[in-house]
């Protein structure tokens, strides 16, 4: 997939062209650069398999997170309703 034009959006994605690169330089996703021999500009790509496994990788720590504290929330409530069961 090409990258967007500057001041716009991926439309398969919805994120704009400095998303790509950070996460670029980052290693998150990958690039793929072609150019001919000898020439001195190219052409980069997204590759939109590392995309999509980035974004599905953020999916499963934001779902990990949401367990988190749905179990911490109910840690507290039962440990509340104890101390509600011992107090005289």
């Amino acid at each position: 997939m090409r990258f967007p034009a500057g001041r716009e959006r991926d439309p398969h994605f919805g994120l704009s062209r400095g998303w790509f690169y950070k996460n670029a330089a980052l290693g998150r996703i990958k690039l793929i650069t072609v150019k001919d021999p000898g020439a001195s500009k190219g052409v980069s790509f997204i590759d939109v398999a590392s995309v999509l496994s980035y974004l599905a990788s953020c999916a499963d720590q934001e779902g990990q997170k949401a367990a988190d504290v749905s179990s911490a929330v109910a840690r507290r409530r039962e440990l509340r309703s104890r101390k509600k069961g011992v107090r005289p």
